[in-house]
């Protein structure tokens, strides 16, 4: 075991090293910038609205509260305010979805169809069967073969 002052004389040799003080440098260099990024935060004023969720009864009437991970589709929206729902434009794939198409076409294809392929991310609508695409007025792609 080490005395009390061998390892007061440890210290005292470590600290007068290059390393300590390249390590103290840096130690420096991470509390000041801790320490100017924290009082720039606390300096912002925030003003913004806070987000309020609110219950719509139109939309609960007419039977469009959709279970999280499912689409609207696209018909399901048409006889509504705009204001009050948008389609499914956008959305990712969720559980059941084979079809898709284009909000700027007029062809529906399978998932598995090479022409999916050319249709916009930011466009696409989603279906679980080909009634649901014909029922919003779409028509099966004649690329597509199912």
């Amino acid at each position: 075991m080490m005395s009390i002052t061998e390892s007061k004389q440890k210290i005292k040799d470590f600290s007068g090293s290059p390393v300590a003080r390249d390590i103290y440098i840096i130690l420096l260099i991470v509390l000041a910038s801790c320490a100017s990024f924290g009082l720039g935060r606390m300096s912002v004023q925030d003003n913004r609205e806070p987000i309020a969720i609110e219950y719509d009864p139109q939309i609960a009437q007419a039977g469009l509260l959709v279970p999280a991970g499912q689409n609207v589709p696209m018909y399901a929206t048409k006889n509504l305010d705009k204001n009050l729902l948008t389609a499914s434009v956008g959305s990712t794939v969720s559980t059941g979805m084979k079809y898709v198409a284009s909000s700027r076409g007029k062809n529906y294809y399978a998932l598995s169809c090479s022409g999916v392929k050319t249709l916009s991310e930011a466009n696409k609508i989603y279906f679980s069967t080909t009634i649901e695409a014909e029922k919003a007025g779409y028509k099966k792609s004649s690329s597509c073969n199912f």
